[in-house]
Order: structure tokens, then C-alpha cells, then sequence
């Protein structure tokens, strides 16, 4: 009886051990992600964004075959050092780093960055930037499709 009550109330709590992400979700949370972040510009200081056809991903955390295909933009991933290099070459500018997900009580969530890389030169002459922010989402699966909605915005 222990056991039946026992077992019951780990189900009814859909307890995260048991919620395992497929690819194809991990997927489509990654392009519902973007999508909210950057297509529909709900990122903080999106406008301070230099290119923002050509946008800059940490490759922290990513997967290269899970960035997706938007009409108007380009994403590329890069390693922290990349970004740097980059940096140092074309100034200052902002990129994406995005959390890793996090399962709780069977709803996915992960954070999207919005962080500046100072050259060198700038870094030399002590300036540094009170913007950029970021985004938490939230996604739950419901009848098969993922339903994403931005819970929390901060910005520097």
C-alpha cells in the first residue's frame, strides 16, 4: 500500500526525473527561443544590437544542429575566445549566451543573454556598459506543441 501511495504522488508531482527532452524538442525550444528573443525583439536592448542580421551565439550550452533557419537572420556560434577575436577586430559589440535547460515540474525553462565583448582597447581605457539584459522563458508542451511565454526581463 506504502508503495501504490508512494508511486501515486511522484507521478501526480510529474517529477523532473521522468520529463527526458527529445532532440526535436530540445529543437524547437531552442527556435521558439530565438524566435521571441530576436524576430520578435522582446530581448532587452535589442536596438543596440550592430548586426542584427548576423547575430552572435556563445557556443556554450548549443548545439550547432539546433540553431535554426530564420528568413532575415544569421546565427553563428562561437566559442568565448572567437568572440573576443572578433571583438578585438570590429569593436565592441553585443552577443546571446543561452542557458542550458532546466526541467521543473514538467515545464522547460532557459535564459537568453543579451552581453556586450569589449575589445581590448576598450577594456585598456576602463569603459564598460550599463545595458544589454536578458530574457527567461518558459515552455510547456501541451497536446504536442510547445507553448512559449517570456516569465521574467532584466536589463543592466
Amino acid at each position: 500500500m506504502k508503495f501504490n501511495v508512494l508511486l501515486f504522488l511522484i507521478v501526480l508531482n510529474g517529477c523532473n526525473f521522468m520529463m527526458k527532452l527529445s532532440e526535436n524538442d530540445k529543437k524547437e525550444i531552442l527556435r521558439l527561443a530565438l524566435e521571441k528573443a530576436i524576430v520578435h525583439k522582446e530581448i532587452p536592448d535589442y536596438g543596440l544590437i550592430k548586426d542584427k542580421n548576423r547575430i552572435v551565439i556563445l557556443k556554450e550550452n548549443v548545439e550547432p544542429e539546433r540553431i535554426p533557419d530564420f528568413k532575415d537572420v544569421k546565427f553563428y556560434l562561437l566559442s568565448y575566445d572567437e568572440i573576443q577575436k572578433k571583438a578585438n577586430k570590429e569593436g565592441d559589440f553585443l552577443y546571446l549566451r543561452i542557458s542550458d535547460f532546466e526541467i521543473k515540474n514538467r515545464k522547460v525553462y532557459i535564459r537568453v543573454e543579451n552581453v556586450w565583448i569589449m575589445s581590448e582597447k576598450t577594456k585598456a581605457k576602463g569603459i564598460f556598459y550599463l545595458s544589454g539584459g536578458g530574457i527567461m522563458l518558459e515552455f510547456e508542451k501541451v497536446y504536442g506543441k510547445w507553448n512559449c511565454k517570456v516569465i521574467e526581463k532584466w536589463i543592466s
